[in-house]
């Protein structure tokens, strides 16, 4: 149990509740009988009409709707009851002590917010006043970068810039594009003509062959601020290919051979609903649900054509081959990974479920995605 879940335990018995939880503790469960509802306790007997308690679980005026209703057995539970609604989301009816205490604490957290906010300006001045100072970036880009070569030497063409993005529809003869950004006030010198048996690009490119490249950012070594060369495109053009849809897959960098290899297995399928594919090399963080999270990562993209039943087969077939090496998939993007499996794949998964539930225990901002991938 973390520290989240002993704060609301103690303070349920600060205000003299019970702290319940409705997937451990026993409860009150509700049936239809005839227009309305019996109600059977713990012990498998109904409860009667007379019954205070019975009473008591009526005025909660619990939604007809409502199926897998728990009720708690103890008139000072915190939590009352749980059911799920007609979408199939969670819903919570709350002790009217503890709706009221919770609101009260929030009002004084608001206000020693309000307190701590001079210091913490003071914090966020310090740290601009060492952010890192702007600077001018190059971008090369390298065609027709041979297979092998990629395959051989995956770890150096991935470090050749600050900045690498390979491109690739997964064609067996190799990458199509290589884009290297490298800043101007480094060490880093570009790429000679050749490198690895590729070649460099004399004029503009855009990721996607056939489409125009006056929508990507300024590229055979034009020197320009940070923010006009690090995007691919144009703040004022259409990204990418405009209509499409997108998929991405981070695996531990350690795997990046066998990852190109097994996906490199699937071209057949991958490249009929394909535009272009990125590989890019990731750092690890430690946000808990980053899928990057605690390890150095290798991600796969896809930009696939606007055409779902096309695409969401090749989908599942590639999360088939990538499972072995427990992908997470970009959460905000086409994936079907079972929520099971990917909750394997994240060490802090329990943990996050729980802060859910305690930061937001009226459920405001749940949908049917969280409960899915992030069940409370």
């Amino acid at each position: 149990m973390d520290g989240v879940d002993l704060d609301h335990r103690a303070f349920a018995g600060e205000i003299g509740l019970r702290y319940t939880e409705s997937e451990t503790e026993p409860s009150i469960r509700r049936r239809r009988h005839g227009r309305g509802f019996t109600y059977v306790g713990p012990s498998g007997r109904v409860l009667a009409k007379s019954n205070p308690r019975r009473r008591e679980v009526e005025s909660l005026a619990i939604p007809p709707a409502w199926r897998d209703v728990w009720i708690s057995p103890w008139a000072d539970g915190h939590l009352q009851a749980t059911g799920y609604d007609e979408a199939g989301r969670k819903q919570y009816r709350y002790h009217d002590e503890w709706q009221a205490a919770r609101k009260h604490a929030r009002d004084g957290l608001l206000v020693r917010f309000g307190y701590c906010l001079p210091s913490l300006r003071q914090h966020i001045d310090e740290l601009l006043a060492i952010r890192q100072p702007t600077y001018d970036v190059v971008q090369v880009i390298h065609d027709d970068l041979p297979a092998a070569a990629m395959r051989d030497n995956l770890d150096e063409v991935l470090a050749a810039g600050d900045s690498v993005s390979i491109f690739t529809t997964w064609d067996p003869r190799g990458a199509e594009q290589v884009w290297v950004k490298q800043r101007t006030d480094g060490d880093r010198r570009p790429m000679p003509d050749g490198w690895l048996g590729s070649r460099t690009a004399k004029a503009a490119r855009h990721p996607v062959r056939g489409m125009p490249a006056e929508a990507t950012t300024e590229q055979v070594g034009v020197r320009g601020p940070w923010h006009t060369r690090l995007p691919h495109f144009r703040l004022d053009h259409t990204p990418s290919a405009g209509e499409e849809l997108q998929t991405e897959y981070l695996v531990d960098r350690s795997d990046a051979a066998a990852v190109l290899e097994a996906v490199g297995a699937l071209h057949e399928r991958v490249r009929p609903p394909l535009l272009v594919s990125e590989l890019r090399s990731i750092a690890a963080d430690d946000l808990w649900l980053s899928p990057s999270y605690g390890r150095e990562s290798l991600a796969v993209h896809f930009t696939w054509r606007p055409e779902p039943e096309a695409v969401l087969p090749v989908v599942e077939a590639l999360e088939g081959v990538l499972a072995p090496f427990g992908a997470r998939p970009h959460w905000g993007k086409v994936f079907g990974t079972d929520p099971g499996a990917l909750a394997a794949t994240y060490p802090r998964h329990d943990l996050a479920r729980r802060l859910r539930r305690e930061l937001d225990p009226d459920d405001v901002f749940g949908n049917e995605f969280l409960d899915t991938y992030l069940p409370r």
